[in-house]
């Protein structure tokens, strides 16, 4: 094929500072695509450096900017965006990509349910796209689907394909983490300040175990019910301005330890990349044992708690040297430098459309 691939990204909003995933993705296949990177609606807090980005709501718009564009590919995250960009592959005919990440892929209530009614969730996180996975996965414009090792039985069972699925580990930087020098005491806690993150038990744990020095990242979520609870206890957590992912490693290094904790009943934490960053951080990691495959996530650099009482145990040693070593090593699976090929062979696999595909449609976009 003459040039580069041509990809047309379709998000939901871009660029926000809690979704590196995207950021990282984009980065690592930029040099070697033609990108053009439109969202549905203006991002809640946006980082720096990021690449040029128009904001179209409506189908009908984003139609327009690919007729323009003449992609070979379209993309998109989330599996709550497949319906929006399904809608668009079949009035342009342009094939489509998307990466799954944890939300979607973790749905159900406490006792299995669909939940449409989530209370941390405006509509977006409620999994009506359910209702339709099964045709877009289905339909010969979906190339293929990403997705965590762990959630293959659960997206084959909702009604994608075996071929359409594409194992993948979490999207991570990580030349831009890798840091073998020494790191500070202090503990953090890292994500968007959502109930199902139960940040609550991170302030409980400062009470617990104080004069350690707790950091907690709410990513730009504002948690006003969060705050005041971490003020009725004396303020012994730092509530962190959002910060700039460029700069999110040398916070990871003052820290020795990474906790996460999770809603036991909704099970619905997926793989936080924060794990994975940490990890190549040199940063110790303990995690709510909220699911198995959190144990496999963490792999034989972290550690899965069951209690608070087994979570202090496990902050009140060191983290051990040797477990230190191997979340260097380990961190590397999540490495988009390395798995990068398994999206990109996808785009790769298709003829360009620039000259051929595009003058088979109507003025209105429709295939013929």
């Amino acid at each position: 094929m003459a040039g580069k691939v041509k990809v047309f990204y379709v998000l939901k909003d871009y660029p926000t500072v809690s979704q590196t995933y995207i950021k990282g993705e984009i980065e690592a296949v930029a040099d070697e695509f033609d990108l053009t990177v439109v969202c549905r609606q203006e991002t809640f807090h946006a980082y720096h450096p990021h690449l040029p980005f128009t904001v179209l709501p409506t189908v009908e718009e984003v139609c327009a900017a690919v007729e323009a564009a003449k992609p070979d590919v379209l993309h998109t995250h989330w599996l709550a965006n497949a319906p929006f960009v399904h809608e668009v592959a079949r009035r342009t005919g342009v094939p489509f990509t998307v990466r799954s990440h944890s939300f979607d892929t973790l749905w159900g209530g406490w006792r299995g349910r669909i939940y449409d009614a989530s209370p941390w969730g405006p509509p977006l996180l409620r999994p009506t796209y359910l209702r339709d996975l099964r045709a877009i996965a289905h339909d010969d414009l979906c190339i293929g689907i990403l997705g965590f090792p762990f959630v293959r039985g659960r997206l084959e069972k909702a009604g994608v394909p075996a071929d359409k699925f594409h194992e993948c580990w979490p999207v991570l930087d990580f030349d831009r983490f890798h840091d073998r020098g020494p790191n500070g005491d202090r503990i953090m806690n890292c994500g968007a300040a959502l109930p199902k993150k139960q940040m609550g038990s991170f302030i409980d744990l400062a009470v617990a175990m104080p004069g350690r020095g707790y950091d907690l990242y709410p990513l730009g979520f504002d948690s006003p019910e969060m705050n005041a609870r971490n003020e009725a206890a004396g303020n012994p957590v730092t509530v962190v301005d959002p910060v700039e992912p460029n700069e999110m490693p040398a916070h990871y290094k003052r820290h020795e330890w990474l906790v996460y904790f999770g809603d036991a009943r909704s099970k619905s934490v997926g793989w936080p990349l924060s794990v994975a960053e940490s990890q190549a951080s040199g940063v110790g990691v303990a995690v709510a044992a909220i699911r198995p495959d959190l144990r496999t996530y963490v792999g034989p650099a972290g550690f899965v708690f069951e209690s608070m009482a087994e979570l202090q145990s496990i902050l009140s040693k060191p983290y051990p040297d040797e477990m230190r070593e191997a979340g260097f090593e380990h961190a590397r699976r999540s490495d988009i430098r390395v798995h990068k090929t398994i999206l990109t062979d996808l785009w790769r696999s298709l003829p360009s459309r620039a000259a051929s595909s595009h003058d088979t449609r109507t003025t209105t976009g429709r295939s013929r």
